[in-house]
């Protein structure tokens, strides 16, 4: 509990800081929804069936995060696409490291692959809702 209070503070400083009048922050923006169809979930019944539902789902999205950086190295010049691909690079040595980490207690048992799927399609989608933010020129406050 005492570990709290000098938290309290700062969370008030930066609410009044965001609700000052004629401040120059700007809401974030909102994130683009990633639709991808996860109906198996509803209707799987095995751990086999709920492995293949989140391999399943994972392969939607790195499609559609694929689609994205294809787009991206389109609009791009040369030396912006080098950078776009040391970006996307970085970003699959983290969420490899990340997931094996996540699903490392439960290395060995059968719910592994789907811990680990799960945590890949988490981050693919935040890595897709980046790129879309970015795409659209909406990347928020300095």
């Amino acid at each position: 509990m005492l570990a709290l209070v000098p938290l309290l503070p700062m969370v008030t400083a930066t609410t009044d800081l965001a609700g000052r009048a004629g401040s120059t922050a700007s809401p974030a923006p909102t994130l683009p929804v990633v639709r991808y169809d996860r109906s198996c979930e509803r209707t799987a019944a095995t751990e086999l069936a709920l492995d293949e539902c989140a391999a399943f789902e994972l392969h939607q999205v790195q499609g559609q995060l694929e689609a994205a950086l294809a787009a991206q190295s389109r609009a791009r010049g040369q030396a912006q696409r080098h950078l776009d691909a040391a970006a996307q690079s970085g970003f699959l040595a983290y969420e490899r490291a990340e997931c094996l980490a996540s699903a490392w207690p439960e290395k060995g048992g059968s719910i592994y692959p789907m811990v680990l799927e799960d945590c890949q399609l988490r981050l693919s989608v935040q890595r897709l809702q980046e790129l879309r933010v970015d795409g659209a020129g909406m990347t928020g406050p300095p």
